[in-house]
């Protein structure tokens, strides 16, 4: 099968998390965050029987924005600071064992796997004075859990569901729709 899928990412993440990593390195700021953003995957598997299959995806989680007001005498600083400590969403590639229980037309299914993720931290000072970027890397764990919904009398299936990244930083996760088609 083959199939892909647009949804809701969340990086489980604050403006007041943010501000209290600021605190501990000696800031004193104030900020405001928006750490949802609309998320996508593509993916392809294959199903052993009806109770087990293997699946990749590409994963694009989006990005989290965020403003931070702090007054300091060096930009540059604080803007690698907020780079180093700020919530990221991810993208890249996950594998997948995926359990199915059908029941019907209706399936449930749960996903653990690991995802090879990448990640941007971005941070400009107002006014352009200084910029700082972060890019991340990781090999992590990721499971979901979702309901699929095959249509009859066509090879087309919808799913819904939600899976988490554990990155070790903030652990985003997506709840998505998908249409996948078999093959």
């Amino acid at each position: 099968y083959a199939g892909a899928g647009l949804g809701q990412a969340n990086a489980k993440a604050s403006a007041s998390g943010l501000q209290a990593d600021l605190s501990g390195l000696g800031y004193t700021a104030q900020s405001t965050m928006d750490d949802q953003d609309t998320g996508g995957k593509v993916f392809g598997g294959y199903r052993f029987n009806p109770f087990l299959a293997t699946e990749a995806a590409y994963v694009d989680l989006g990005k989290v924005t965020s403003q931070t007001r702090a007054t300091v005498l060096d930009g540059g600083a604080l803007a690698a600071d907020v780079s180093r400590v700020h919530p990221i969403m991810i993208r890249g590639l996950a594998l997948w064992a995926v359990g199915s229980a059908p029941v019907g037309p209706v399936s449930v299914f749960a996903k653990l796997g690991v995802v090879r993720w990448k990640a941007q931290a971005e941070a400009r000072v107002a006014g352009g004075s200084a910029t700082a970027v972060r890019d991340d890397s990781g090999t992590d764990a990721a499971y979901g859990l979702g309901v699929g919904y095959a249509i009859p009398g066509t090879p087309l299936a919808v799913r819904g569901e939600w899976e988490q990244f554990k990155t070790g930083r903030n652990d985003p996760e997506l709840w998505s729709v998908s249409l996948s088609y078999r093959f």
